[in-house]
């Protein structure tokens, strides 16, 4: 009884401010320490869309940690721009701050591209055709089709991005596909331009299909109001620990104070790295 009590008091308050309860959630042994199961653990209790989105979208160490994790975690193998969209929509919600959005939109086409180099490799590897079930949304080129349309990760993020804005924009707007298009221009590596039939297709998904978008699809459950306010009191001890690559923990020279609002810092580490290579700064430390 007393940890559904700590577990209602611990979504209570991730929904007020996600850092302060992702941290008190962890503090008091309602989940442990570690990415994959924080995420599944506020997926599966029915944390708002909106607020897990914007902390997943903050420079934290520990919304970073928990980012990745999660993205790495959908599986884009086969989609398009929209339906990749789709798949990341449905646990969570893209926040209105622009930055934020761009964040995990990078993130989502960076691990995009990973899958699909992964699958081709292994399939060649294995001498299997290398050809994938679409799971694009209707009218847009999706999987390899889409990867070989593209020259790299950062066309496929600027697109998804633009995309995104469109689907936004087309709430209250028009916009014709020429003039789309025109704000495409040089989006590509190089300022090149995307290819025609891609740009064509991710259009007709959003603006002639209406591929639903909507924020965090997935079935909420009841917002839990707690039965309790009081002050609570959180002590951080560092714990040197490794890794799941094997790096050393390390403690950051942020305040407590500081930490909790940021959501602590993991002592379990990454499964992947960041797009682009490189750690987030703060690497991980333990709680």
């Amino acid at each position: 009884r007393s940890r559904d009590v700590l577990q209602q008091l611990g979504v209570h308050l991730f929904h007020r401010s996600p850092g302060h309860g992702v941290a008190f959630l962890v503090a008091v042994g309602v989940v442990r320490d570690y990415p994959v199961e924080i995420n599944n653990f506020l997926i599966r209790v029915g944390a708002d869309p909106l607020r897990f989105g914007e902390f997943l979208g903050e420079e934290f160490p520990i919304a970073q940690t928990l980012r990745l994790e999660f993205l790495n975690s959908l599986p884009l193998l086969g989609t398009g721009v929209v339906s990749a969209l789709q798949v990341t929509l449905h646990e969570i919600a893209l926040p209105a701050d622009l930055l934020k959005a761009d964040r995990l939109l990078r993130g989502i086409a960076h691990f995009w591209w990973r899958q699909h180099e992964e699958e081709v490799a292994e399939r060649k590897q294995e001498g299997r055709a290398v050809e994938l079930p679409s799971a694009g949304a209707c009218g847009e080129l999706s999987g390899l089709a889409l990867q070989r349309g593209l020259l790299g990760t950062d066309a496929l993020h600027r697109l998804m991005f633009s995309s995104w804005m469109l689907h936004q924009w087309l709430k209250k707007h028009h916009m014709p596909l020429k003039e789309w298009v025109q704000l495409n221009t040089g989006i590509e590596s190089g300022t090149t331009d995307v290819p025609m039939h891609v740009q064509t297709g991710i259009y007709k998904a959003v603006a002639e299909h209406k591929a639903p978008l909507s924020l965090g699809q997935r079935m909420r459950k009841p917002v839990i109001e707690a039965d309790l306010e009081a002050w609570g009191y959180v002590q951080y001890a560092g714990r040197s620990q490794a890794s799941h690559d094997g790096d050393s923990a390390a403690w950051p020279s942020a305040t407590p104070r500081v930490l909790a609002a940021q959501g602590g810092v993991s002592s379990a580490g990454r499964s992947s790295p960041l797009p682009g290579g490189g750690n987030p700064p703060g690497g991980s430390a333990g709680t």
